[in-house]
């Protein structure tokens, strides 16, 4: 999925891929279909890290747009296997998954902080 409208480049300049059958989708989305031999995260990652090539596509001036007949055009590089995109997505989602761990330890430790700071003289 790429939106189709922002107000700036770097909203429309982002690809996420949905993992679930049965989702619906609002309007105003670009939806990219990959084959069966393509993962669709490991296409959106490598979408992601070539954003220059969609930025150049984009339209407009007050409100940006960028269409699947454009999108169609790009050249990504993906690797040949599907067992080897499904190992980069998995990499990517345990980096993710740390992440995500490890700036939940950060927001206890500064509200554990604040606790201390706020209660020492009392």
């Amino acid at each position: 999925l790429i939106p189709a409208s922002d107000t700036t480049p770097s909203g429309l300049a982002r690809a996420t891929s949905i993992e679930k059958s049965g989702v619906l989708l609002g309007g105003d989305i670009n939806v990219i279909r990959p084959s069966v031999h393509i993962n669709g995260s490991c296409m959106s990652l490598a979408l992601n890290a070539n954003k220059h090539e969609l930025v150049r596509l984009i339209k407009g001036t007050t409100v940006k747009h960028i269409y699947n007949s454009d999108i169609k055009d790009i050249y990504i590089c993906l690797p040949k296997s599907k067992n080897e995109q499904d190992k980069i997505v998995f990499l990517f989602k345990e980096h993710d998954n740390l992440i995500t761990l490890h700036q939940q330890k950060l927001e206890h430790l500064n509200n554990l902080k604040k606790y201390f700071l706020n209660n020492m003289f009392i």
